[in-house]
């Protein structure tokens, strides 16, 4: 323990007397352990905490597959999802849950909250008990059952938090319901919801109905992941059999729950930023075991006194391992408040509500995590140069000579490797960088098939009896639709169920007129209905033909629809499809005429859509209008301006229905694209933060050089040399590390742009600009670190430098 006290004095007098050095090394050991923190505390939240379920790793999310189709994580149908309830033997139970827009009109303002409709049994399936009252028995999820909800923590507690909640009735969606229990605080499945109703089963349900959000099971005791999915794959066959025409060609998949509510991107993106912080790191401990290593020259008379009065070589290790772990600890220590900053500072910006599962805090384990990674980084700067210098040449450090030459060019190119090293690891994280970046500009910049500047959005839910009927709900959007053209400043406005780059559309399978299903001619598509004058709105006109009339999108009985260029290529290939018919699968009589050919418009999300999403049909809204529906309104100025005045009128129109996400278009492409802006913003700042270290690194080996070859630089210049030559002398060094290093850094550039390939949108993984410019870049980098201090060598004196030796 003396000892050790005597080593942490001896570190805290070191500092004292060098402390630019030791804030240097702690800022940038705290850049770096701050980072592999944050990024850390991310994926701990997202993907490594229990979820807060019982027994959360016997639950499996259930998706459905069709390859012909194109549908490779699709979703389950009720009577599907009952059918592996009543013949899978590797589950105990089966459950399900479809998000819900539910509207509680109790007060002067109806409020919109999130809402999730479910299957009786969920919340004992999730191992996840009420707080107060009960959940949903069996016989609330039969049809004609008086109404009843279950509210979470938080909306009991903005009611008034009174007990007796339990047993009233609240108004939802324009009728009450009773409250039967509140859950915990904290749970909000599946993602940030405040209420829940029973989800009725109808055993006549269509199985082509395919629309359940999360459909999950739980593994019966002794079962396994593989012995369910085997058992899955008997139950798609037999229920293949018994209904080809729903059923043909689609099977059951099955993964983890965490997985399903975490994303495959989204743990892509986690194990990349990780990946990230850690070559930050080891670029930073490269870094600061080059300054080290520089360090040990000026500290080589001291290294041999200490070994005189007789220190022994792993005494003086320990000594200077304890002055890196010092360092490296309040460097730690820093990057831990960092982190706090940092990650407050990216949240902030997020426009979604975080899922309730998630929470980003510093948790024990990412506090063992940061300690871990501060200890490993203060061993990795420290070890090499502690053990160089105690093995310093006692005669030649108590001399002042510079010693052993061979041990000197040892350590020389000790630190080039290092330097060639840090080259390296920043050229493979800036190409990574400027992919990602060219990805999300690509997102915002991309063609949509329409303007989105001056346009304004926002969303509705019609509950109540009153909008019971598609024909209800179309009538009230045509008012409102005209109201909002009543407004100053607006052009045009129209109601749809979804909006572009944004929502998506339902999903259906489509037969075409002439080919039936038994033939294999199936194919899945999109859907969605609008009002008279969508196109017009988005200022896009058809390809062919026409779009509905004002009556059509009134007229419940209107056979009329239009579809997009991809789905009438696909349908009828080569061939006209203005007037031909088509049919969904399921409504046997029912033909709808083509009448009008829209552009391929991007609906779903950029990077997230499908050979399905890319196939459209329009229907007149009062064939497809729902609960909640999306308005478009395109302003002659900024849309900004009306937004207040859009408000009034929509008051004006219907005063008990709630407007939610009022947001411009330019707003909508900004939050459907913020992951990948947040994606490419911080790995952009982890590869400048590693090109500046690398510069660093260049710029201290080579100002290294110059003061250790001052009377080399003077006798070349006694003898005739051109001071542009001596420029050109240490420049070459320098650049020959980069090089080095830029060659071992495109393999590593290529290796990377294998992971990114799911990540990217609009840009090659092997894009041979960025292939070319990186390297370019890092070289023009690594030049100017070099010349700084060459340009300082060509200005030695050259009588100076000969007396000074």
């Amino acid at each position: 323990m003396d000892t050790l006290l005597q080593d942490l004095r001896f570190a805290f007098r070191s500092f004292a007397r060098r402390p630019a050095f030791a804030a240097v090394v702690v800022l940038t050991v705290a850049i770096a352990t701050g980072g592999c923190t944050a990024i850390f505390t991310l994926l701990y939240g997202m993907l490594v905490r229990p979820l807060p379920f019982a027994e959360p790793g016997r639950l499996a999310a259930l998706s459905m597959q069709y390859p012909e189709g194109g549908v490779v994580d699709g979703r389950v149908s009720l009577p599907d999802l009952m059918s592996v309830a009543e013949q899978c033997t590797s589950c105990t139970g089966v459950a399900a849950a479809e998000s819900w827009s539910a509207v509680l009109d109790d007060g002067e303002q109806p409020e919109r909250v999130r809402g999730a409709a479910v299957t009786p049994g969920l919340f004992e399936l999730l191992g996840v008990p009420p707080h107060l009252g009960r959940t949903f028995l069996p016989e609330d999820g039969v049809e004609g059952t008086a109404p009843r909800v279950v509210v979470s923590y938080g909306l009991w507690q903005r009611s008034g938090g009174e007990p007796d909640l339990v047993g009233r009735a609240l108004r939802v969606n324009g009728e009450p319901a009773e409250v039967v229990g509140v859950m915990p605080p904290g749970f909000a499945f599946p993602h940030s919801q405040d209420v829940w109703r029973p989800l009725v089963y109808d055993p006549d349900e269509e199985r082509t109905n395919r629309y359940l959000e999360i459909s999950l099971v739980r593994l019966a005791p002794g079962a396994t992941l593989p012995a369910l999915r085997q058992e899955l794959t008997a139950v798609g066959e037999r229920l293949a059999a018994d209904f080809p025409v729903s059923n043909r060609g689609w099977s059951f998949a099955a993964g983890p729950l965490r997985d399903e509510m975490s994303g495959s991107g989204t743990r892509q993106a986690m194990y990349l930023l990780l990946g990230a912080v850690g070559f930050l790191l080891l670029v930073a401990c490269a870094n600061i075991a080059n300054l080290l290593l520089a360090r040990e020259g000026a500290r080589r008379r001291e290294m041999a006194i200490r070994q005189a009065v007789g220190a022994g070589g792993g005494r003086l290790v320990r000594q200077l391992l304890t002055e890196s772990l010092l360092l490296a600890l309040a460097g730690g220590a820093l990057g831990v408040l960092l982190a706090v900053w940092s990650l407050d500072l990216v949240l902030a910006t997020n426009p979604e509500p975080l899922p309730f599962w998630q929470s980003f805090q510093l948790e024990p384990a990412v506090l063992a995590f940061s300690f871990a990674v501060t200890l490993a980084a203060g061993l990795l700067f420290g070890l090499l140069p502690a053990l160089r210098a105690a093995r310093t040449d006692v005669r030649c450090g108590l001399l002042g000579s510079a010693g052993d030459g061979a041990a000197d060019r040892a350590g020389r190119r000790l630190q080039r490797l290092l330097v060639s090293a840090e080259v390296a690891l920043s050229l493979a994280l800036t190409f990574g960088a400027a992919l990602l970046v060219q990805s999300y500009v690509a997102q915002v910049a991309g063609d949509a098939g329409f303007d989105t500047a001056r346009k304004l959005t926002f969303r509705t839910t019609l509950v109540g009896e009153r909008y019971a009927e598609p024909a209800d709900r179309a009538a009230y959007l045509d008012r409102l639709t005209e109201r909002l053209q009543e407004v100053p400043g607006v052009l045009r406005a129209a109601a749809t169920g979804a909006l572009p780059v944004d929502d998506g559309g339902g999903l259906v399978a489509v037969e075409a007129e002439g080919r039936p299903l038994d033939a294999g001619h199936e194919v899945q598509a999109t859907y969605v209905g609008s009002t008279a004058g969508l196109f017009d709105v988005l200022g896009t006109p058809l390809v062919a033909g026409r779009g509905f009339t004002r009556a059509e999108t009134l007229d419940p009985e209107a056979r009329v629809v239009l579809i997009n260029r991809a789905l009438g290529e696909r349908l009828w290939p080569g061939q006209d499809p203005l007037g031909r018919r088509l049919r969904f699968d399921g409504d046997d009589e029912l033909w709808l005429t083509v009448v009008g050919v829209s552009p391929d418009l991007q609906w779903e999300e950029f990077r997230e859509e499908t050979a399905v999403s890319r196939r459209q049909i329009h229907l007149p809204c009062a064939r497809a209008a729902w609960r909640t529906m999306s308005l478009i309104v395109a302003t002659a100025g900024a849309p900004a301006a009306v937004a207040d005045d859009v408000r009034t009128a929509f008051a004006a129109v219907d005063a008990t229905l709630p407007l939610w996400e009022l947001r411009t278009y330019d707003q909508v492409r900004w939050q459907t694209s913020w992951g990948e802006a947040v994606l490419g913003v911080l790995l952009a700042y982890f590869a400048l933060v590693a090109v500046l270290l690398a510069a660093l690194g260049i710029y201290g080996v080579v100002a290294f050089a110059v003061t250790r070859r001052v009377r080399e630089i003077g006798i070349r210049l006694a003898v005739g040399a051109e001071r542009r030559q001596v420029v050109a002398l240490f420049l070459g060094e320098g650049l020959l590390q980069a090089l080095l290093g830029v060659a071992a850094g495109l393999l590593g550039a290529l290796a990377l742009s294998r992971l990114l390939t799911s990540l990217l949108y609009g840009v090659r993984p092997q894009d041979p600009s960025t292939l070319l410019l990186t390297p370019l870049a890092l070289l023009a980098v690594a030049l100017l670190a070099s010349y700084l201090p060459a340009r300082k060598a060509a200005k030695v004196d050259p009588l100076d430098a000969l007396r000074a030796d």
